[in-house]
């Protein structure tokens, strides 16, 4: 079998249980997992196969035909900021300081991170030297893969293998994806590269 986004379509809006850290409620995500309609990045996936073996899999992977019509890219960080820029998520609304603007852009979010009084700081400054400065994305670099591997069996049992520190998140999350018991799901927690 098959599947695209827009097999997917509705499934995460309905559920009602609560997975992550933070214990948020499910809900989509900003972008969908599988590109719909428009691919936002090289190596963005546009289908899954399902197949009981890996020789069928792959039949069915050859069987795919994609038809890409390439848009104008969006490599600079302050032209894709701008109110003309092509929108890459058509959906998604910037917020400001938490407040929901309700502006398509693709700015997601803007935020204040302030200590101390800046404004007395600079009164206060013998010299005051302004620059524009800009640096690059900085993220701990986790060493184990970004992947999952997952088996559904015919009992509607279901082993999940995943780097984790939360197995029963993802077990929750799971369950609910899938509309079955938490009972029936099996995560085993893969080695980590990081925990903070």
């Amino acid at each position: 079998s098959v599947f695209t986004a827009d097999d997917f379509n509705g499934v995460v809006e309905t559920l009602p249980a609560k997975y992550g850290m933070g214990a948020d409620e499910m809900r989509p995500p900003p972008h969908p997992i599988l590109a719909q309609g428009k691919v936002g990045y090289v190596g963005q996936t546009v289908a899954i196969v399902v197949a009981e073996d890996p020789q069928t899999a792959l039949n069915g992977t050859e069987q795919i035909i994609v038809d890409y019509e390439p848009l104008p890219p969006l490599v600079d960080l302050m032209e894709a900021m701008k109110d003309d820029a092509p929108i890459l998520l058509e959906d998604l609304t910037t917020k400001v300081l938490g407040q929901d603007t309700g502006r398509v852009s693709n700015v997601a979010s803007q935020f204040l991170l302030k200590l101390g009084d800046p404004d007395k700081a600079f009164e206060d400054a013998e010299v005051v030297v302004e620059r524009e400065f800009n640096t690059s994305t900085v993220h701990q670099g986790y060493l184990e893969p970004h992947t999952a591997t997952v088996r559904w069996d015919s009992n509607d049992e279901v082993t999940v293998w995943c780097s984790s520190q939360g197995p029963f998140y993802v077990r929750n999350a799971t369950a609910a994806l899938l509309g079955i018991s938490q009972s029936k799901v099996k995560v085993i927690p893969m080695e980590i590269g990081g925990g903070f």
